[in-house]
C-alpha cells in the first residue's frame, strides 16, 4: 500500500507558515538579547556616574578637612562648608 504523495509532506502554505514562525521566534530572541544588553549598559553607566559623583564629593570633603587641619578655617566652619557643598551636589534630576 503506497500512501498518497502528499501525505507526510508539508504543503507550500504550511511551509511558508513554518518559515514565518521560525523567523518570528528568531527575531524575538535577538530582540530579547539586545534588550538585556541595553539594560546592562544603562545600569553600568548609572553606576559609573554615581561612583564619579561620590569620588568628587570625597575629594571636596578632603580638601575642606585639609584646610581645617592647616588652621585656615575652624572645624565648625569646615563642617558648615562640607554640609553646604554636599547639599549643593546633585545627581541626575536632583
Amino acid at each position: 500500500m503506497n500512501a498518497p504523495a502528499t501525505q507526510g509532506r508539508l504543503t507550500i502554505p504550511r511551509r511558508l507558515a513554518l518559515l514565518v514562525g521560525v523567523a518570528i521566534i528568531v527575531s524575538m530572541s535577538a530582540f530579547a538579547v539586545q534588550l538585556k544588553a541595553l539594560r546592562n549598559t544603562l545600569f553600568e553607566e548609572r553606576e559609573n556616574a554615581i561612583r564619579n559623583e561620590v569620588q568628587s564629593a570625597a575629594t571636596l570633603l578632603r580638601a575642606i578637612a585639609e584646610e581645617a587641619k592647616l588652621g585656615h578655617i575652624t572645624d565648625a566652619e569646615a563642617q558648615e562648608r562640607a554640609k553646604a557643598a554636599v547639599r549643593a551636589m546633585h545627581f541626575g534630576k536632583g
